[in-house]
């Protein structure tokens, strides 16, 4: 497990109505929506993979099985990226959002990628990189390796 403490970044909320999901500012803190928090996520997960020498082969790729939410390479090793985030207003770890049942749906997808993708690898592997916001700020991010349950 990798731990590193990343600048600050804007609080992330949950909003309860659809209605609330917008930007809008509350005191001197700018408060974005739960919706955000993902895109927000994955822009500090590939920052932090790029200055640990990992290359973005590709980001949020679809299909009718599921998304990846990133795709790169370091060496001659092809991994998927499972993103999660949480903020200071959860009861929860981003790790328990993370289920056998996801991780099946990422094999599937990642199957599919390389069958459509012609990318020369040597291993494949699928990781897990979780943040944690407070207040205003990136709390942690937790990069967990080569990924089984």
């Amino acid at each position: 497990m990798v731990v590193c403490h990343p600048s600050k970044v804007e609080v992330r909320v949950r909003f309860s109505y659809p209605a609330q999901r917008k930007n809008f500012e509350f005191g001197k803190t700018k408060i974005i929506s739960f919706m955000d928090l993902g895109e927000l996520a994955e822009n500090e997960a590939s920052k932090y993979l790029l200055k640990n020498h990992y290359k973005i082969l590709e980001r949020n790729f679809r299909t009718k099985f599921g998304e990846l939410d990133i795709v790169c390479q370091k060496e001659k090793t092809i991994i998927v990226v499972e993103v999660k985030a949480l903020n200071n207003n959860s009861d929860f770890t981003p790790e328990q959002h993370f289920t056998k049942e996801k991780l099946n749906k990422i094999i599937r997808t990642f199957n599919y990628f390389l069958k459509i993708k012609d990318f020369k690898y040597q291993d494949l592997r699928i990781d897990l990189i979780t943040l944690e916001f407070l207040d205003d700020s990136l709390k942690e991010i937790r990069h967990y390796q080569n990924l089984e349950i």
